[in-house]
């Protein structure tokens, strides 16, 4: 049963992305149920990566679904940090420019479709510069391959940098939580009309702990989770959680029915900083 009625979307290029998505990091297991599951209970917005080594799990969920494939926003990453995750760890696997278009042909071989609606540069790290990786990239976006495309872990200075084919950017994807602020960064990507959205939005389930977080939650009759990823949502990024069951799942789509106050917001952005869950692997630091 789809349990949402109204879902807030950003758009940029004239393509709309849902604010809320399910982060499919670590899911291997029961990951084509639990993304099948999400699109179940109302998800439209589903986060791959090469690098999560499960791209054929999600593709089984999405095609398995009974939600027709152009009503799905479905994104993936290039690798350029040059490992991949699986049930058995890391390895390594080399990245370089003549890699990209096989590597993001056999994406879409293994989630079984013939286009991405969102392609990432998941790390700043290249064999040259970004304008190499991003010229075939733009190949195959006018190909229809790749409808856009979009950085994940660039900071502001790499941000600014790109004068050339900025225009087509369409998001950034960082850390971002009550504990992760990015301020500058978030300034940034506003400034340049780039959409902000934050992977580890729950900082590995600690916020459902936080003083500020539960007081303001009893205040609306919400639990944490949906104060964290509100307060993200209502400030203009999309939020890509994880979630491993449907009571999750459930729970973290259903933040679209209440608003933070000004108050609340200023509250949540005095959270104290923690450090970043995900260790930088480029030499760019943060913001």
């Amino acid at each position: 049963m789809v349990i949402i009625i109204f879902m807030i979307t950003y758009t940029r290029n004239g393509t709309t992305i849902p604010a809320l998505g399910l982060g499919t990091f670590d899911l291997i297991d029961d990951c084509a149920n639990i993304v099948n599951e999400s699109l179940a209970v109302g998800y439209r917005h589903i986060d791959a990566a090469a690098m999560y080594g499960n791209e054929e799990l999600v593709g089984t969920g999405v095609k398995d679904s009974t939600v027709p494939r152009d009503h799905i926003f479905l994104t993936t990453k290039l690798n350029t940090y040059g490992k991949y995750f699986s049930s058995e760890g890391w390895y390594d696997f080399p990245f370089f420019n003549s890699n990209i278009v096989p590597e993001v042909e056999a994406s879409l071989t293994k989630l079984q479709t013939d286009y991405v609606d969102l392609l990432l540069i998941h790390w700043p790290m290249f064999e040259t510069t970004v304008f190499d990786v991003l010229e075939p990239l733009y190949k195959l976006k006018a190909q229809g391959k790749v409808r856009q495309v979009g950085l994940s872990n660039f900071n502001s200075a790499l941000l600014k940098e790109l004068d050339i084919g900025r225009d087509d950017i369409f998001c950034n994807q960082v850390e971002h939580s009550p504990y992760v602020h990015q301020h500058t960064l978030h300034d940034t990507m506003k400034e340049l009309g780039i959409i902000p959205t934050a992977y580890c939005p729950m900082y590995r389930g600690e916020v459902a702990n936080d003083s500020v977080l539960r007081h303001i939650a009893s205040t609306h009759n919400k639990t944490p989770t949906q104060i964290a990823l509100r307060w993200l949502v209502q400030r203009g990024w999309c939020a890509i959680p994880k979630a491993s069951n449907i009571k999750r799942l459930e729970e973290n789509i259903s933040i679209f029915d209440f608003e933070l106050s000004d108050s609340d917001i200023v509250q949540i952005n005095m959270i104290k900083e923690r450090s970043r869950l995900c260790p930088n692997t480029s030499d760019y630091e943060f913001d």
